[in-house]
């Protein structure tokens, strides 16, 4: 799944108090992969990974992630001239 924007995650675990170390043995993952979404480095995962932040965070399903084939960059549609407009 795509993470939307990394931000939003750090400002949820921010907002709930809880770090990459506790968020990882949460979830289970690598603190490593959380520290990359947390900084961008790492914009997808797997669907277990992504459902079990989003409820360790208390958001609402896709609050932070969708799936990678619904996923969207604004205007990409009109940058590769395939916009329905």
């Amino acid at each position: 799944m795509k993470l939307k924007v990394s931000a939003n995650l750090v400002f949820c675990m921010e907002d709930r108090g809880i770090g990459v170390r506790e968020l990882a043995g949460r979830v289970p993952c690598s603190p490593g992969t959380i520290s990359k979404l947390c900084n961008g480095l790492q914009m997808s995962t797997t669907e277990r990974i992504a459902k079990a932040i989003e409820r360790e965070l208390r958001v609402k399903d896709e609050a932070l992630f969708v799936m990678a084939s619904t996923f969207r960059v604004p205007g990409e549609e009109a940058a590769r001239g395939t916009d329905a407009a």
